[in-house]
């Protein structure tokens, strides 16, 4: 089985804002962008990848 992302969630305070479905199409070291405001002064984001291999990778970062 090929080793990929299968899947890409950013999440704002706890609720997912942007989430990605991917396949072995998506490049080896692929760019996401996108926008999202919540009009408060500080924020947490979080961002999870899951691959083929059930490998998870997780980081926080405040805003």
């Amino acid at each position: 089985m090929p080793h990929y992302v299968k899947s890409i969630k950013a999440s704002l305070d706890g609720k997912t804002v942007f989430l990605a479905k991917t396949g072995f199409s998506v490049s080896e070291d692929p760019n996401f962008r996108f926008y999202v405001s919540s009009g408060k002064a500080r924020n947490q984001l979080k961002i999870e990848v899951l691959d083929t291999e059930s490998l998870k990778f997780v980081n926080d970062f405040s805003m």
